[in-house]
């Protein structure tokens, strides 16, 4: 019924003294999300699981109540986010090829193709998080060598403000 290493005779030999009652609540409770999950299309898996973003979507959206979620963070225990600016980039890229400035965020210097990053503005190194409202366009020197993995003051984002929302 569980497996519990060497004691698993044990442990199933205990459940097994117990009223069926209470055998048949133990039955829901190990058949039970352990997460509350809404259900969308369950994706079609063919061979191998990978927990991609499509796969993940699929499931539309899944509930971890916040001391829960952040004991899994602090313990590394919890899906390490993929690293991916490159969404951000394509459309950066697209505008510069259709003429359109693309500036830095913190500089203000216009970018090019062969010149241009992009910067998680919370950096991955504080909080690693890839979703949109966190990648900005930045010029490589500031990138790398100026702001780095630093947090961004509020004076900093009250001047990059005007370019964020270009």
């Amino acid at each position: 019924m569980w497996s519990v290493g060497t004691r698993n005779a044990v442990v199933t030999a205990e459940v097994n003294t117990l009223p069926d009652d209470m055998r048949a609540k133990l039955r829901r409770i190990g058949e039970m999300p352990v997460f509350e999950t809404e259900y969308g299309r369950a994706p079609r898996i063919t061979g191998n699981l990978a927990l991609e973003q499509d796969v993940l979507w699929g499931y539309r959206r899944t509930r971890v109540p916040l001391g829960i979620w952040h004991a899994l963070r602090r313990m590394s225990a919890w899906i390490e986010p993929e690293r991916d600016t490159g969404f951000v980039r394509a459309i950066a890229l697209r505008q510069v090829a259709r003429g359109q400035t693309v500036r830095c965020v913190w500089s203000g210097k216009t970018l090019g193709t062969s010149g241009l990053d992009i910067d998680h503005c919370l950096p991955w190194a504080a909080w690693p998080c890839s979703d949109l409202w966190n990648l900005l366009p930045a010029a490589p020197a500031v990138n790398c060598h100026v702001k780095r993995e630093k947090i961004v003051t509020g004076a900093a984002l009250a001047r990059a403000r005007p370019l964020i929302l270009n």
